[in-house]
């Protein structure tokens, strides 16, 4: 039986709603970095991000909560958010 996203786990909280891109979402990123001729580890580089953190981001192995992961789906255009930077001011993103 699958559970809802707000369903109480065993533990007692609810799930997090947010299930990570589509595999759709996932496919046109990487359709439009080919159209361009961009690796993905050419665009991690010039934004600043682990490879690893975009390769399992766009693979589906990671929804882009947090951390890296959150960094390159907000600047990949995978989901909106707000991305801190060093001096703790928030900047958005979009491929």
């Amino acid at each position: 039986m699958h559970k809802s996203a707000n369903t109480p786990t065993k533990r007692g909280k609810a799930r997090h709603p947010f299930q990570g891109p589509s595999a759709e979402a996932r496919e046109r990123v990487l359709a439009d970095l080919d159209a361009r001729g961009i690796s993905i580890r050419g665009w991690a580089r010039a934004n600043g991000v682990k490879a690893s953190a975009v390769y399992h981001l766009l693979s589906g192995k990671n929804k882009g909560r947090r951390g890296e992961a959150h960094r390159a789906a907000v600047l990949l255009g995978l989901k909106s958010g707000a991305i801190e930077d060093q001096q703790g001011e928030s900047e958005h993103g979009g491929l």
